[in-house]
């Protein structure tokens, strides 16, 4: 999560006009977004504002429901009144009153599930794009993805390719899950000292479960090497090479909740079986 937040702020204090995101389904890129979004400030440590639009996909895409969906999402009051044109200059100025919130004229557009876009939805989106550069406005669009995605974009050849490729791809970022126990241990650390919000969730932390073991020195991230170890082994026939951050969070409810908790002593251990437990029950597929 701290490399995405180093990303994301790359963007902004280079004015990349856009870039896209892409990872393995599930591996926690939109809790990570939401995450890193309050941290996010221009050069002159002034807030970014920042909005998420999950992008729809449509039978006939038209600029009508684009815009439309877009403006719903922004909560505006006027969304569904008037036609393409009356939404696309609604949204115009939407957007420029936000990013206007701080003197450089930033914002972020995140754009997610867009593997459900097309090129007509690009094409469509460049058009705003011209128009709030005319006024100074500097938006990025991060466009957040599965592998889909990013196979699209390396492999789109339409006319309009150098085009979007200018505004919306610029750069990518491959968002990972956790991949190996040295990724294991940094988030065991945070969930030992209670602040695992930044990579985890809110709420989590190991004293809150084992208190008794946890007042004896038990620390959950000793047993990081242990933990991804049981994960490979599990794992191997299907070559995984990372760990999905919303399975690897469910694994964590599972071990400190239902394995451990009913065992809080002074001498508590997690052994092989605890964590295969674990995984098994956070319905990795």
């Amino acid at each position: 999560m701290k490399r995405l937040l180093a990303e994301l702020r790359s963007y902004i204090f280079s004015n990349v006009p856009g870039a896209y995101v892409w990872g393995m389904s599930r591996a926690g890129k939109t809790f990570a977004f939401e995450s890193v979004i309050p941290r996010l400030t221009n050069r002159l440590d002034e807030p970014v504002f920042t909005h998420i639009y999950s992008a729809n996909q449509y039978f006939r895409t038209t600029d009508n429901k684009m815009w439309t969906d877009i403006l719903q999402s922004l909560n505006h009051p006027l969304a569904q009144q008037g036609y393409a044109i009356d939404k696309f200059w609604r949204l115009v100025g939407c957007l420029a009153d936000r990013a206007s919130l701080n003197s450089t004229n930033q914002a972020l557009f995140v754009i997610d599930n867009a593997e459900d876009w097309t090129p007509t939805n690009y094409h469509y989106l460049k058009g705003l794009f011209n128009v709030l550069k005319q006024r100074d406005i500097n938006l990025c669009f991060v466009s957040v993805g599965t592998e889909e995605l990013h196979n699209w974009v390396q492999n789109y050849k339409g006319h309009q390719a150098p085009h979007l490729r200018g505004r919306f791809f610029v750069t990518y970022h491959n968002f990972t899950g956790l991949k190996g126990s040295s990724d294991v241990q940094h988030a065991l650390k945070q969930i030992d000292t209670g602040d695992a919000r930044e990579n985890i969730g809110p709420g989590a932390a190991t004293s809150t479960y084992v208190p008794t073991a946890f007042a004896h020195g038990f620390r959950l991230s000793t047993y990081a090497p242990l933990i991804w170890e049981v994960f490979k082994d599990i794992r191997a026939k299907n070559a995984d090479d990372q760990w999905p951050m919303q399975y690897f969070t469910s694994t964590l409810e599972v071990l400190l909740m239902d394995v451990l908790a009913p065992r809080d002593t002074a001498c508590l251990e997690v052994t092989e079986e605890d964590v295969a437990r674990a995984i098994g029950a956070s319905h990795m597929p």
